[in-house]
């Protein structure tokens, strides 16, 4: 049984905020946040890579948690766009560390 925000009001301030009904709203926010966050870090990655602070072994451990955006990138014009514009953007920062 998942408790009601008027079943919750008379707790205090620190235990009302881990009622379940609370909860379901910071999960939803939470994925909202993470569906351009994915996408968008394929960057980083690739210039973390050229300058070398991440090795090929890593790299190859990495592209299974990105598999499905190469996917996407291989049969969608539009993500190979896009994700080539993500890329280059953070290639073209490489000048910073070197």
């Amino acid at each position: 049984m998942t408790s009601t925000p008027a079943e919750t009001e008379h707790l205090p301030v620190s235990v009302r905020w881990f009622a379940p009904w609370r909860w379901r709203k910071r999960y939803q926010l939470l994925g909202l946040l993470f569906l351009p966050a994915y996408p968008l870090s394929v960057g980083p990655i690739v210039w973390l890579h050229e300058l070398g602070f991440i090795s090929q072994q890593h790299l190859d451990i990495l592209s299974s948690v990105y598999y499905p955006l190469q996917i996407a990138y291989e049969n969608s014009e539009w993500c190979q766009y896009l994700l080539g514009q993500c890329t280059d953007f953070w290639r073209s920062l490489a000048w910073l560390l070197q």
